[in-house]
């Protein structure tokens, strides 16, 4: 698991509306397990919050602990479930409950569900929200995580410093999602990787992918792609890629260097007239001779102009007209991509988010047998990415404790 710190840039922040400045106030912190909940809450809350507890229960372990963090200057609102029983624990009885000491106590259903805006609004200027989602909401659906988060974010705008989310998918999700700042900050300051999650990950990565030249591509298989082979035990194996977000023309080329191997096969979506291809396969580049780039475009004129301007290339660069959203085109046209670029003016919207998500969700699945990245070119999925932080385990925590979790 990675733990990921966000650093924003200056120079980048100094070009930003007001509103949007304002939407990456609230960082959401996930937790993958009650152990990592706990741990968020005694951390991330402050004496004096206004605090909104979405799944309040005075006789489980959360409510008692977010009243102990907030203190007795803080103000505590719970949002109840359904049913008598909210906890898997032991019931008490109402004489051993402890009072909880806060400032304040207001505690309701929503008899609407979680999406009642109305509702919401009424709690006032909420400065932090401590949700275990899949309790409240019954599942635990990334798409259903991310749309309650972004709710969340709109409702409490001017007022919300910090979001602490169990989810186990939005947990997942957050370690594959990372930002070009945060994957160069872990080539030169180790600090910024604590347990060496990220590092791992990566040497994971790397050791899993086959030496080149890359396998013949197995017809026997159903799909045809060749798969990763784990050279320490000579079996396929899949391995969740990483996304990252970059902002800007050199963010995201920076990240060649950073991620391509001189055998990959890289594939830029969005090409237009083919500047990062050829920087790609060019003599500083990082794709050599035994390495692929291939370039797509939805404009046809796009194409034209990028096979024009390339005819002096080497043999390992190809233009190909294709949409992004045509996956079995891409497929087709190259099975075995490694590394894919996108660059879609499309994703960089204020509101992108869920196009951006989709459309990495898709090209991961596609590649899943050989896929290492998927470079985005996008505001939008940057600042996403950025505002999802994970709560590193606790240092006490054993691996059996981990995974009974």
């Amino acid at each position: 698991m990675s733990v990921k710190v966000s650093v924003p840039r200056p120079e980048d922040e100094a070009s930003r509306s007001r509103f949007a400045k304002q939407r990456m106030l609230s960082p959401v912190t996930c937790c993958a397990s009650s152990r990592h909940f706990a741990e968020a809450i005694r951390t991330l809350l402050r004496p004096g919050d206004v605090c909104l507890e979405i799944g309040y229960d005075q006789l489980g372990p959360v409510t008692p602990l977010i009243a102990r963090a907030i203190g007795p200057t803080g103000h505590l609102a719970g949002i109840k479930r359904h049913g008598a029983v909210m906890s898997t624990h032991k019931k008490k009885s109402p004489e051993d409950m402890c009072p909880l000491e806060v400032a304040s106590l207001t505690t309701t259903h929503l008899p609407d569900g979680l999406w009642n805006v109305s509702a919401l609004q009424s709690f006032g200027s909420v400065t932090a929200v401590v949700c275990d989602f899949s309790s409240m909401h019954g599942n635990d659906l990334l798409s259903d995580s991310i749309s309650f988060v972004q709710l969340l974010r709109a409702t409490y705008d001017a007022s919300l410093r910090t979001v602490i989310f169990r989810s186990r998918a939005l947990t997942a999700h957050a370690t594959s999602y990372i930002t070009d700042s945060f994957f160069s900050a872990k080539k030169t300051t180790p600090q910024g990787d604590p347990k060496g999650y990220f590092a791992k990950a990566l040497k994971e990565l790397d050791s899993i992918f086959p030496s080149y030249p890359l396998p013949p591509r197995n017809p026997d298989s159903p799909n045809g792609m060749a798969a990763r082979i784990c050279i320490p035990t000579g079996r396929p194996c899949i391995v969740m890629p990483f996304v990252i977000s970059a902002i800007g023309v050199a963010n995201y080329r920076e990240m060649m260097h950073l991620t391509c191997l001189t055998h990959s096969r890289v594939m830029e979506i969005g090409c237009a007239d083919g500047p990062t291809c050829r920087l790609l396969v060019g003599p500083t580049g990082p794709v050599g001779p035994c390495g692929f780039v291939l370039g797509v475009d939805v404009g046809k004129e796009c194409i034209y102009n990028a096979r024009k301007f390339s005819t002096a290339l080497p043999h390992n660069l190809v233009y190909e007209i294709a949409d992004a959203w045509d996956t079995p085109r891409l497929v087709q046209l190259e099975p075995d991509v490694d590394v894919i670029f996108l660059d879609m003016g499309g994703l960089s919207s204020v509101d992108g988010v869920s196009e951006a998500l989709s459309l990495c969700r898709v090209l991961t699945h596609a590649y899943i047998r050989t896929l290492r990245f998927i470079i985005v070119k996008s505001r939008c999925l940057r600042d996403h990415s950025r505002s999802l932080l994970v709560q590193p385990a606790v240092e006490s925590e054993s691996k059996a404790d981990a995974l009974s979790q």
